[in-house]
């Protein structure tokens, strides 16, 4: 589980750089692929929200181990 949650952590963050990239392009007046950015931000958005649930899965499983204990 682990490697997963470093695997989407990688995904999100290097959508999330490619995805300013493309803001700062259309913010010095180069044309974008409106398609393409939209697909990077929805990856980064997807890889974030997985990254956080998995975080999220992690504290209730130690909390409901030191509740065993």
């Amino acid at each position: 589980m682990h490697a997963a949650v470093t695997i989407g952590l990688l995904g999100g963050l290097i959508a999330l750089f490619q995805g300013i990239s493309q803001l700062l392009k259309v913010a010095k007046g180069i044309e974008v692929n409106t398609l393409a950015a939209g697909m990077v931000w929805t990856m980064a958005v997807l890889c974030l929200a997985f990254v956080g649930l998995c975080v999220q899965s992690f504290i209730a499983a130690r909390k409901a181990r030191e509740q065993k204990v």
